[in-house]
């Protein structure tokens, strides 16, 4: 299949924080073979952050599209209907039903998009079109889902956009396709998550640390955000999830520190700032507090497995490389 035929995405210039990323035509066609990626594999995603005057139009659209607002708001024109898109939203956008989609002008949107293909590409639509539910039936309820603000979605596409990072090789694209059939799967057990007894809605707080995991928030900034004074917010989260909230916090920072070891060559001072700490010999000593190893032999131990698997001979398809 070639995408070079058709309008993938919009030429809304990028700012420096956005990501557009289109997987080369001679990739598609390997990935669209293999038997570990032709159900159902990616054909472009991005990060569009306050989108302001962001715009689209596809009036006979050959694959499939889903769009996550997670801040600000937008529109939908699909069906001869137009349909307001609010944060938490997510629009499945189906191949040959022509729509329209754009930033509100007064609160622009802030979208991940992921255009995809394959084999079986059709059933993860069907899927989520008729398991997901609508907040009221409509003309337009098969294409817009309430699904709300979630930090484990939020981080499955930061993954997603992260894969380019680490080169072009074959075997990424591969784990690619993977991210996008976890996240497609993902969307239906979202929706139906209960609500926290202890009224923290520990999904949006999750979502506000992973947001922030570059910044050090302290616990009256968490608190703030479910309008609690620090030591109840504290009691009451603790209660929860068996961790204090900055105990919690530095976790998630552990973990997408573990993240960047694994699939970038990003030196330890680099990820220790992206995940907040200037200190790179501070964060050495908090990692290895919460992983019991220092952050370089994590990576050389992963960096090890990985080749001892490599070199293990199994009997396996061959992978074409690029």
């Amino acid at each position: 299949m070639s995408i070079a035929s058709y309008a993938l995405t919009s030429n809304w210039p990028l700012s420096q924080t956005s990501v557009r990323w289109i997987i080369p035509d001679a990739t598609i066609k390997q990935l669209s073979t293999h038997p570990l990626s032709q159900d159902c594999f990616p054909l472009g995603y991005g990060h569009y952050p306050s989108a302001s005057c962001h715009q689209m139009e596809r009036s006979s659209p050959v694959d499939h599209l889903i769009i996550y607002c997670h801040q600000g708001s937008g529109w939908l024109q699909i069906n001869q209907q137009n349909v307001p898109v609010v944060a938490g939203d997510v629009l499945l956008l189906p191949r040959s039903i022509p729509h329209a989609y754009g930033a509100d002008k007064a609160n622009p949107w802030s979208i991940f998009w992921v255009h995809f293909e394959g084999k079986k590409s059709d059933v993860f639509m069907d899927y989520l079109q008729t398991t997901l539910l609508s907040a009221k039936p409509s003309p337009h309820h098969h294409y817009c889902k309430p699904c709300g603000l979630s930090s484990y979605l939020l981080a499955q596409f930061d993954q997603l956009l992260s894969v380019q990072d680490s080169g072009q090789q074959w075997q990424r694209y591969i784990y690619s396709t993977k991210l996008l059939q976890q996240l497609l799967s993902y969307l239906p057990i979202l929706q139906t998550k209960p609500k926290s007894p202890t009224g923290i809605n520990l999904t949006t707080l999750q979502l506000y640390m992973e947001r922030n995991i570059h910044r050090g928030l302290t616990l009256k900034a968490l608190a703030q955000q479910v309008n609690l004074s620090p030591s109840h917010f504290s009691r009451q989260f603790k209660a929860l999830t068996g961790y204090a909230p900055l105990h919690y916090f530095n976790q998630l920072k552990v973990q997408r520190a573990c993240y960047l070891l694994d699939v970038s060559d990003k030196p330890i001072a680099a990820v220790a700032q992206h995940v907040g700490f200037n200190d790179v010999y501070y964060f050495s000593r908090l990692f290895k507090q919460h992983t019991g190893i220092a952050p370089s032999q994590y990576r050389q131990l992963q960096r090890q497995s990985l080749q001892q698997e490599q070199t293990t001979p199994v009997h396996r398809p061959s992978a074409p490389s690029v």
